[in-house]
C-alpha cells in the first residue's frame, strides 16, 4: 500500500527526531513539503542517470517515463536557422512542459530505421567536433543545448546533429515529479508551485522510504547550517 499524506509526516518526524536526539526544531507541514518534494526530484535525477543498463532503476521510475514522438517540421528549421550550431543541426521543439529529464533519444530516417542520439555539454561538443572520428555519421547523432532568443515566445528546441535525413524524433523522457504536499497549505498562506491542497504522486514502493531517508537528511543539514549561522551571529555581537 502506498504511503498517505500521514505516513510520510510520521515517518518524516521520526527519522528527523532521531537523526538530532530530539534537540532540534520542530518542522512544520509547509517545510516538510519542501524537503520531501526536493528529496523526491533529486532521487528521480540521480536515478535517471543510471536508465540505460539497470533494470532495478527502470522499474523504480516506471512510473514518471512518458514516450514522445516529433515529426521533423522544415519550417521550423528554416525559421529558426541562425540557431543552429552546425550545418548539419536539425531543430526539433519540445511543447510538453512536463519533459523533465531525456533518458533514451533516437532519430529515425524511416518508420523503422533509426539512430542512436547521445547528449553533449558545449565544451563537450567544441571538444569533439575537432575529432574527425567523433564526428556524427549516419550511425550517431548528437544532442546539445539551443536558446531560442528569436521567436516571440521563446520555444523549447532539442538541436540534433547528424548527417541523416531525418523524418521524426523520438525520444522517452521523466516527467517533472509532482510536488509531495502532506498538509494544507493555504494556512499558512503559502504554496509549492502554485500548489496548495495534499499531493501525494504516485511513486514506486522502493522510492517512499528513500525519499523520507533523504528529505530528513535535507532538512539536518538546513537546521545545522542554521544552527551554525546563529551561533557565529552571537559571536560576532560578543567580540
Amino acid at each position: 500500500m502506498s504511503y498517505t499524506a500521514s505516513d510520510y509526516n510520521r515517518y518524516f518526524d521520526l527519522g528527523y527526531n532521531n537523526a538530532n536526539s530530539m534537540q532540534a526544531p520542530g518542522v512544520n507541514v509547509f517545510e516538510k513539503s519542501l524537503f520531501l518534494t526536493k528529496a523526491y526530484r533529486q532521487l528521480v535525477k540521480e536515478h535517471a542517470e543510471k536508465f540505460e543498463y539497470d533494470e532495478q532503476v527502470r522499474k523504480r521510475l516506471e512510473p514518471s517515463i512518458k514516450d514522445k514522438t516529433i515529426n521533423y517540421d522544415a519550417s521550423l528549421n528554416s525559421t529558426l536557422n541562425s540557431l543552429k550550431i552546425s550545418s548539419n543541426s536539425r531543430l526539433f521543439e519540445i511543447t510538453d512542459a512536463e519533459v523533465w529529464y531525456v533518458v533514451q533519444e533516437r532519430l529515425y530516417t524511416t518508420d523503422t530505421k533509426s539512430i542512436k542520439v547521445s547528449p553533449l555539454k558545449l565544451d563537450e561538443y567544441n571538444e569533439a567536433i575537432e575529432n574527425p572520428f567523433e564526428k556524427p555519421n549516419n550511425k550517431k547523432a548528437w544532442r546539445v543545448t539551443v536558446s531560442d532568443g528569436i521567436s516571440d515566445t521563446p520555444k523549447a528546441i532539442h538541436e540534433i546533429i547528424s548527417t541523416v535525413t531525418p523524418t521524426k524524433y523520438k525520444f522517452r523522457y521523466l516527467e517533472k515529479p509532482e510536488p509531495i504536499i502532506i498538509g494544507d497549505l493555504s494556512v499558512f498562506g503559502v504554496n509549492i508551485e502554485g500548489d496548495t491542497d495534499v499531493s501525494i504522486p504516485y511513486v514506486s514502493s522502493e522510492f517512499e522510504d528513500a525519499i523520507i531517508d533523504r528529505a530528513v537528511k535535507l532538512a539536518t543539514i538546513a537546521y545545522k547550517e542554521n544552527s551554525l549561522q546563529a551561533q557565529m551571529a552571537v559571536g560576532d555581537r560578543d567580540s
